[in-house]
């Protein structure tokens, strides 16, 4: 009668090891496809274009492609009459004109990530930004280099404007 009890006793004592172990796999296998589903989802990427555009990542140039994933170090390139939408999360654009070089200078790994400064650099040509932030999100910072001055960009629309000679123009409108 004792061993009856003992054996009953292992059993059920196992039975709840074995269902917390079960449950702890399960919400492994959960996390794990949640951080894949968010990790694959590049930050910035390339949505449309027109015309001839390139990217030039660690010295080597090619055609770039749409969807796109780009990262710090990348630079974009338009030929003459092209264009190009890269579109930075969900709700943020960049369209860049003709004749126009573009470079990514910093980039945040992903929307979570503790430094999201977003850092690019209009070299030549022009710009259209439109910069939405999600209320209630932490700061985001964004800035647009455009000769030797940095603009810190607020939420809105801008239009940047960079000649090969050096000349700078801008003009920002934002919104609530």
């Amino acid at each position: 009668m004792g061993s009856l009890h003992t054996y009953c006793t292992i059993n059920a004592l196992s039975q709840r090891w074995l269902r917390g172990v079960f449950l702890l796999c399960i919400l492994g296998l959960m996390s794990s496809m949640v951080w894949a589903a968010n990790k694959a989802k590049p930050l910035l990427r390339s949505d449309r274009q027109q015309g001839t555009v390139t990217l030039e990542r660690g010295g080597v140039t090619h055609p770039l492609a749409d969807g796109t994933p780009l990262q710090g170090g990348d630079i974009i390139r338009t030929g003459s009459f092209a264009t190009v939408r890269l579109q930075l999360g969900t709700l943020s654009q960049i369209d860049v004109s003709g004749h126009s070089m573009l470079r990514i200078v910093q980039l945040p790994y992903a929307s979570y990530a503790p430094d999201r400064l977003t850092l690019l650099h209009l070299a030549e040509g022009s710009a259209r930004v439109l910069w939405r932030r999600l209320e209630g999100f932490s700061p985001w910072p964004m800035q647009m280099l455009v000769g030797d001055k940095i603009n810190e960009l607020a939420p809105g629309e801008y239009f940047f404007n960079r000649a090969a000679a050096g000349t700078v123009t801008g003009a920002a409108y934002t919104f609530c």
